[in-house]
């Protein structure tokens, strides 16, 4: 087993150089434990060193449609000529298919993946858990059903791949290895084989190399030890996004650093020209800022600007200097501040409440339940969640007190047990 996966990476590396890309000779593979792979530092590499280097041709992405015999009578979106590409390239093409290195990777089984573990007789038990959780599951399931019948109807016009490739369990591995390892460009080979860690700094970037030719790649951000792990870092999302998107939970053992978003709407009465100028304001930062997340550690300046934002009244407009157009990234007033604070406050007294009812019913699913099942899962997100609720009412209440309460002579004092 071993072996045998030491023989693919070797050819997948082989397979990129040749192809005009580049990985670093002292990046290894090897499983874990758990037979889970990861890449890792052979010897010791320096910080700024290029790491992988992928070129476009070796990419599975919606161009490579062309690819495929009648790819260019398909009229669809390119996540769907993702996924068509990569079924005929692996079912149909198999060893003879061009991305066969990168193919003979990836995983085979998802069994880990929430998508898979859920089971719909159970929907009562997963809503008494969270339904916040099932929700989202449901809508990932339900967003697999619209892909299937869409490819269903797609190949009935085009013919485009063999009756006994199009069945489900076929496409739903497909859908999994584009859902859990793809980055906003497709799949690029060897970038999907890193680790990921909320501390690491290295994304999956456009590069420049020294005559100014453009190409995707990674730079290590960190010197990185002889047989240390090589983390990279997928984007800023909440655990409950991890999880569903990828099926895991990013370092259970470390409740230090969790992450969870705040889904927000935003109401107002436009006809009046303060609110009609908020909205108009609101609408553009949400537009240019898509995540409002708190953690053990503290909040998200976009949430802290926000409620800003929608704490503004007649008073601030005075003193908002409007040639500024990022005047919310700064204190406006002392009562908007302190407005701001308390809208959070609230919110986040709100969802405490909303969740109180199920963390008894989450405790007893973590005491009986074993950490591997879905339930279990969704528990200890739940349970998570809600504690960094918590510990969000006693971060804002000292930034209250220290920041702003004593310019207003007064302390908050908070029980939230």
């Amino acid at each position: 087993m071993e072996q045998e996966l030491q023989s693919k990476f070797s050819n997948l590396i082989k397979w990129i150089i040749e192809n005009g890309g580049f990985v670093h000779n002292k990046i290894a593979i090897k499983y874990d434990s758990s037979e889970n792979r990861f890449l890792y530092a052979s010897e010791k590499i320096d910080k700024n060193e290029l790491l992988i280097k992928i070129p476009e041709k070796c990419v599975i992405n919606g161009n490579k449609i062309k690819m495929v015999p009648k790819g260019d009578l398909i009229n669809a979106s390119d996540e769907m000529c993702r996924l068509i590409t990569l079924l005929y390239e692996t079912y149909v093409q198999k060893d003879k298919s061009f991305f066969y290195p990168y193919i003979s990777l990836l995983p085979t089984s998802f069994k880990y993946h929430p998508m898979k573990q859920f089971d719909e007789t159970r929907i009562e038990t997963y809503n008494n858990i969270s339904k916040n959780i099932t929700t989202k599951i449901s809508e990932l399931i339900n967003n697999f059903k619209k892909i299937v019948k869409e490819l269903i109807d797609i190949n009935k016009t085009i013919n485009i791949l063999p009756e006994d490739v199009l069945n489900i369990e076929n496409i739903e591995w497909g859908y999994l290895v584009l859902h859990t390892r793809q980055w906003t460009d497709g799949l690029f080979p060897v970038a999907d084989l890193f680790q990921h860690s909320e501390s690491s700094s290295m994304y999956l970037n456009t590069i420049k190399d020294n005559i100014g030719n453009e190409f995707k790649g990674m730079i290590l951000q960190n010197d990185i030890n002889t047989n240390d792990i090589i983390y990279d870092n997928y984007g800023v999302k909440d655990d409950i996004i991890l999880f569903i998107t990828y099926g895991f939970i990013d370092n259970p053992d470390n409740n230090k650093f969790r992450n969870f978003g705040l889904d927000l709407s935003v109401k107002g009465n436009a006809s009046i020209p303060i609110e009609l100028f908020k909205k108009v304001l609101l609408e553009q930062y949400i537009m240019n800022n898509k995540r409002y997340f708190i953690t053990n550690d503290g909040f998200s300046n976009t949430l802290i600007e926000l409620f800003r934002i929608i704490s503004i009244d007649n008073n601030d407009i005075k003193l908002i200097d409007l040639t500024n157009k990022d005047f919310y990234k700064m204190q406006i007033s002392l009562d908007n501040e302190k407005r701001t604070f308390d809208l959070i406050q609230n919110i986040l007294k709100e969802r405490i409440e909303e969740m109180r009812l199920t963390t008894s019913f989450s405790s007893d699913i973590m005491r009986f339940y074993g950490k591997e099942t879905l339930e279990y899962k969704m528990a200890f997100l739940h349970m998570q969640m809600f504690n960094t609720y918590k510990k969000g009412i006693l971060i804002i209440t000292e930034m209250w007190n220290s920041k702003i309460g004593h310019l207003y002579n007064t302390k908050i004092e908070v029980n939230i047990d």
